[in-house]
């Protein structure tokens, strides 16, 4: 009797150890099934936001200068389209009302039929939606609605770059006195080398 209530007690403890180990091993699988699901999703995602900015691109009367913006820039690091928009339409909303976006969302409030709330990215609320003087002479407006962590890094953190413009001057600025594209490319490495993640890139 006891023998046979010791193998009882042993089949049971089996068991129960195989039921555990298919649990994990399921749990596993569910994990990996949902990452597998998150990431296609991610991928379509970054497909279906190139096509928007190609689409930009493609339009008849978009300047070479802009073309180049969209092609080199905007598509190369997946900025988000939707987050740009927001963007851009928080700079304009801004420079119409010579005040912040504060103002602007308290008035809208207010409003018998409020507009869309304007959902800009945390660097560009912090950092350009309220001091619209607060943008600098060196980035241009491009730069800084779809890079804005990127630009005041880089207001911020000039003294990296200041040997740098100083021995390449004639290199990184046109005759205008303009910052040309190739060094916005290079702030935007070493920023992603230093930082890693662009904000409202995808």
């Amino acid at each position: 009797m006891i023998i046979f209530t010791i193998i009882g007690v042993i089949t049971v403890l089996v068991l129960i150890g195989a039921g555990l180990i298919q649990y994990g091993k399921n749990k596993a699988e569910g994990s990996t099934s949902q990452n597998n699901k998150s990431q296609s999703s991610l991928i379509i995602l970054r497909e279906v936001n190139k096509r928007k900015w190609q689409a930009i691109a493609s339009e008849s009367e978009i300047t070479p200068y802009l073309k180049m913006v969209v092609e080199d820039f905007y598509i190369r690091d997946r900025i988000n389209y939707e987050t740009y928009l927001e963007n851009q339409r928080a700079n304009e909303t801004t420079k119409e009302l010579g005040s912040g976006l504060n103002i602007w969302e308290k008035s809208n409030q207010l409003k018998m039929m409020p507009e869309q709330p304007i959902n800009c990215s945390p660097s560009f609320r912090k950092h350009y939606s309220e001091d619209r003087f607060n943008r600098g002479n060196l980035v241009p407006t491009w730069f800084y609605i779809a890079y804005p962590d990127i630009a005041f890094w880089f207001h911020d953190n000039l003294n990296l770059f200041e040997n740098e413009i100083e021995t390449r001057e004639a290199e990184l600025f046109d005759e205008e006195g303009k910052m040309r594209p190739l060094f916005f490319r290079e702030v935007i490495e070493k920023y992603k080398n230093l930082k890693g993640k662009i904000e409202c890139a995808l």
